[in-house]
């Protein structure tokens, strides 16, 4: 596996958001077009000529609904031999396996308090409470936890812990592509320590 990109692992979470949107916003558009359809003998408000505006934003969220459902697999996890990645749309991570602790396998549910989630987060996160998820504890971010917080979702954090969770179809391939990775890293700054203390000899 030296040198080698790890298989591309979709977060699941990613999809699962992502079509929550687009359905949401396709209730949406149809509500829109059938009033603008029943316009002309509904209210006044959306009468001939002002039913043009529904128009206009019925197709600006038939763009969204399109774009939101292009997107919806653009979330994934790489074990690379230097970094490990987490791309979410609009956003990619790299952790550097010096800030990488260990990687560890565990069932979702042990990692959430369920009485304070919210109602949303409940409802988003019940599916998965069986699962299993790869966690990946760091030494440290490799950015300010603020800046980060703002591109990743919340789901994708550890609660209380430096260190992100992923729930993928192979959490088991996931864990030790990164281990593995990890191994090496130590095993060559392992190395380089013994050669510069030789050096120094």
């Amino acid at each position: 596996m030296s040198g080698r990109r790890g298989f591309r692992h979709t977060i699941l979470f990613i999809p699962h958001s992502m079509n929550r949107i687009w359905r949401n916003l396709l209730l949406l558009d149809v509500v829109i077009w059938v009033t603008w359809w029943f316009a002309p003998y509904g209210a006044r408000a959306f009468a001939p000529p002002n039913d043009r505006y529904l128009v206009i934003f019925g197709s600006i969220i038939l763009v969204l609904i399109v774009f939101f459902f292009m997107i919806r697999n653009w979330g994934y996890v790489q074990a690379n031999p230097d970094h490990v990645k987490i791309i979410v749309p609009f956003y990619q991570l790299k952790i550097p396996y010096k800030n990488i602790e260990h990687v560890r396998m565990t069932e979702f549910r042990r990692l959430f308090n369920y009485k304070e989630l919210s109602w949303a987060d409940k409802r988003f996160l019940q599916p998965y409470f069986k699962e299993t998820v790869a966690t990946l504890h760091l030494k440290k971010f490799p950015k300010p936890y603020v800046i980060i917080r703002i591109f990743l979702p919340r789901y994708l954090f550890i609660p209380h812990e430096e260190g992100f969770l992923f729930l993928v179809k192979d959490y088991l391939m996931l864990n030790t592509e990164v281990d593995s990775h990890l191994i090496e890293y130590r095993d060559r700054q392992d190395a380089e320590k013994m050669n510069a203390f030789i050096l120094d000899e």
